[in-house]
């Protein structure tokens, strides 16, 4: 049986002189009935990390708000306008006087628990996801559209979960000499989201991110480890990582792992020194449980790819080289920006004016560009103005998918290309003298690892990990513009000023800092992980 929340709010028994109102006036002048809060609490499923349910707490908060008209709107004159009520172990008191506007008109109601800090909309108001406070993080929402009028009697808010839960049970196998201690479990998910109160649904945005996920107090019978946490609603999650020492086994869902609002999805692991079995995945309405596909499991997530950790707050791992290249000195290939291979047959990278395309491109230019009708105002793909789109198309789309990421495309896994964000947190360290050095190595007095190539030398001080990025300069047309003090990293950022351009790192001897340039050059691509 799936477990609610259902509160009461109840009409206070004094509608003291109606009998006495005009009925053609529908309300009385002086109609003022109390709204007052009891607590009728059936099986209570606010988080909880051991799976047990329980009841609200002493001190608990719920957030109330009513209003007449359109059930559908909330208007900006409330009846009850976030009204905040605190159980104090028996019964809800609220923080200031909650009272019927008259007592005819129907009434809408909508809890929310626990209390926010702040609403700015109803029906697309912002969330993220905290791992370090999951009990802060949950939430729960009721909504009475049906039309209450203060004669009806009490108000019934059943409150239910937004938010999906994940479970994952461990069960080390036997040729580990003894259960090892685990250092962290991780579930890569988006943790942004866009919540419609009135309907209770939570749509994810923004990008995946590793999130944490707390020991449960209480282990499922049979296995080593249970972890525990709340996840956004989603339906692109794949992967869990489990870190043992030094050692990462990572999970790899052959489809995707279904978060779903209100439910429990729960998955079993065993774990053997160099592999991860998979024993099951269910989802469950808190008990009953199906049986979903297996997936496969990868120890080596970054596909024979070397990284860095330059000990970033974002936790992101840099790759060492770029992408087309195999070592940190080597240029790579040039890629226009939503696109996943070169425009140039294999081999012919560096050849400036080049005469050798693959079929149908004549140079790295609007006509040759894939996500566009000819022209730089004929976009078919990741375009927000009508202007720019062909005929008019838009489709809102402000970062790379993954299929038209060059990173992920040729290294897969995980591995992607940065965001504008990222390429700026990875900057802000050439400001950070205590922790970071950036070298510029000119090719001639200040060479990188003996090497003639020009590129920013950037060294962690406190690890001494180093990242090379050389200065490969770019493609325009059927040119390859290479100097020696101009280079360019595509992010996986669409510029939404001018959708026509994409954000990219650009490297010289005086100038590190992301700038804008047209989707059809060929840039550099250096991945990150995850």
């Amino acid at each position: 049986m799936k477990k609610k929340i259902i509160q009461i709010i109840a009409v206070a028994a004094w509608l003291f002189s109606v009998m006495g109102c005009s009925k053609e006036a529908g309300m009385c002048d002086d109609f003022a009935a109390d709204i007052t809060i009891q607590a009728s609490i059936g099986e209570m499923t606010k988080v909880s990390y051991n799976g047990n349910a329980t009841s609200f707490d002493k001190g608990d908060k719920i957030l109330v708000y009513g209003w007449t008209g359109s059930k559908t709107s909330v208007p900006e004159q409330k009846v009850v306008d976030g009204v905040s009520n605190r159980f104090n172990g028996s019964v809800w008191v609220p923080a200031k006087q909650m009272r019927w506007k008259n007592a005819t008109d129907k009434h809408y109601f909508l809890g929310i628990y626990p209390v926010p800090d702040s609403i700015t909309s109803f029906t697309a108001a912002t969330y993220k996801l905290n791992d370090a406070d999951y009990r802060a993080s949950d939430l729960l929402v009721a909504a009475n559209l049906g039309g209450v009028k203060a004669t009806d009697g009490p108000v019934n808010l059943t409150f239910n979960h937004v938010l999906a839960k994940l479970n994952v049970n461990l069960k080390f196998a036997s040729e580990w000499d003894s259960v090892p201690i685990v250092d962290k479990v991780t579930a890569t998910v988006k943790t942004k989201a866009t919540v419609n109160y009135l309907t209770g649904t939570m749509t994810a945005n923004g990008v995946e991110e590793a999130l944490a996920m707390p020991q449960s107090a209480i282990t499922t019978a049979g296995y080593d480890y249970t972890y525990s946490c709340l996840e956004i609603p989603q339906t692109d999650a794949k992967y869990i990582t489990i870190t043992v020492g030094a050692r990462k086994f990572v999970y790899e869902a052959s489809k995707n792992i279904p978060l779903n609002s209100g439910k429990l999805t729960t998955i079993d692991l065993k774990v053997g020194k160099d592999t991860i079995f998979l024993n099951a995945i269910s989802v469950s309405e808190w008990e009953t449980a199906s049986d979903l596909p297996a997936g496969v499991a990868d120890l080596d997530p970054y596909n024979g790819h070397d990284y860095v950790d330059l000990g970033l707050s974002s936790g992101l791992k840099w790759a060492t080289c770029n992408v087309g290249a195999s070592a940190p000195e080597e240029y790579g290939d040039y890629f226009a920006w939503g696109e996943t291979v070169p425009y140039y047959q294999e081999g012919y990278s560096q050849e400036n004016y080049c005469t050798h395309w693959i079929g149908g491109k004549t140079g790295y230019n609007w006509e040759s560009y894939k996500w566009c009708n000819g022209s730089e105002n004929t976009l078919t793909k990741y375009c927000n103005k009508s202007e720019f789109g062909y005929n008019g198309f838009t489709d809102a789309k402000t970062t790379l998918d993954a299929y038209d990421d060059a990173a992920s495309y040729n290294w897969g896994g995980r591995w992607r290309m940065p965001t504008r964000d990222e390429f700026a947190e990875l900057v802000a360290t050439k400001n950070n003298t205590d922790d970071y050095t950036w070298t510029w190595c000119d090719g001639d007095a200040t060479k990188y690892a003996g090497t003639d190539v020009a590129g920013w030398q950037i060294v962690r001080k406190s690890t001494g990990v180093t990242l090379f990025l050389p200065i490969a300069g770019h493609r325009d047309n059927k040119k390859l513009y290479v100097y020696g003090y101009d280079g360019h990293y595509w992010s996986s950022s669409l510029d939404t000023n001018t959708p026509s351009n994409a954000y990219n790192l650009q490297l010289s001897s005086n100038k590190a800092g992301c700038t804008e340039s047209n989707r059809f050059n060929g840039h550099s691509v250096r991945a990150v992980y995850p």
